[in-house]
């Protein structure tokens, strides 16, 4: 699983755990507040451009990423959301991950994500 990789599944994850979409604070804090990625220190410091963390400016770049690969949604700006192409690559980057050891997304991730994907299987 690449480092791209990883960060598509926790961006996606958290979305689909805030109800499908939120705006790019609330996703981005939740990746934070639930540790879904191992952040080392120079992604914590503030970039020169931007009053905002790195890591938090690298996953905006991630999102753009998903959105022209039709995983998220473009359509309304600061509106964070998984499309159903979205969802499926969820599932798929969360087998992925199950078989691979990953660098910076975490095992609290994982586990998320397989709880998610179960619940939305059981559920009519």
């Amino acid at each position: 699983m690449t480092q791209e990789e990883e960060k598509q599944f926790v961006l996606l994850l958290s979305i689909a755990e805030l109800g499908g979409h939120a705006s790019k604070k609330a996703v981005l804090d939740r990746i934070e507040s639930c540790r879904y990625l191992r952040l080392e220190a120079h992604a914590l410091d503030t970039m020169d451009s931007r009053s905002e963390p790195r890591w938090r400016n690298d996953l905006a770049f991630t999102r753009h990423h998903l959105v022209l690969a039709d995983y998220m949604s473009g359509l309304v700006r600061n509106r964070w959301e998984i499309t159903k192409a979205g969802i499926t690559r969820l599932d798929e980057l969360t087998r992925l991950a199950a078989n691979s050891q990953m660098e910076i997304a975490t095992k609290r991730a994982l586990d998320a994500a397989r709880l998610y994907c179960s619940s939305k299987t059981t559920t009519p």
